[in-house]
């Protein structure tokens, strides 16, 4: 794994051996990225099932101001920590050493909201269920913000959770990312539509 583009390009990022966590591809990630495109800049981003942190630090990378990376596995957070010391200023990056539900309560309670975020569970489990309706609930997105959910193409995501509506789909051989706004912002005049 590496970081792709941005002020960390090239650098290689740590991952624990053997199959106990499962990397978003190079291609995948330069894809969600080039849709992403100009957004990151300056944005709140929130990676949630971090694993080693791939997909937030390649937003700090390319200029997001900030990054929460939510990881419940302990073993996981020193490889968050460690691949976070590969950028050139570690002030703009928050890790979360908690379960993914609790994190959200914990943003609903301290009035923090997100541009971006980037949901990336286990596969096959429904994990992006629980946490998509409790974004709605807690209402955790920015006027323009969305939602990336990274999942297994059988994996079959609703086209509503709560609030929430899905906007875009893209495969990638058997990879999925499905796009979610709030519906109320789903046909809002922004700079770029997703």
């Amino acid at each position: 794994m590496r970081v792709i583009s941005g002020k960390a390009k090239g650098r290689k990022l740590k991952c624990p051996p053997g199959k106990a966590i499962r990397p978003t591809s190079d291609m995948v990630k330069e894809s969600l990225f080039n849709i992403i495109g100009a957004d990151i800049y300056n944005s709140r981003f929130l990676d949630l099932f971090s694993g080693t942190g791939s997909i937030g630090i390649e937003a700090l990378s390319r200029g997001a101001n900030i990054c929460y990376f939510v990881e419940k596995v302990f073993n996981n957070i020193k490889y968050i920590n460690d691949n976070i010391k590969l950028l050139d200023s570690t002030d703009n990056a928050k890790v979360l050493h908690m379960d993914v539900l609790d994190a959200l309560y914990y943003f609903s309670k301290n009035d923090i909201k997100f541009d971006i975020i980037y949901i990336d569970p286990p596969y096959y489990k429904n994990l992006y269920v629980e946490p998509l309706n409790k974004i709605s609930e807690y209402k955790l997105l920015d006027s323009y913000g969305y939602i990336i959910v990274e999942h297994h193409k059988n994996d079959i995501l609703n086209d509503k959770y709560g609030n929430l509506q899905k906007v875009r789909v893209r495969k990638y051989g058997e990879t999925v990312l499905t796009f979610y706004k709030e519906a109320a912002n789903e046909y809002s005049s922004v700079s770029r539509e997703l």
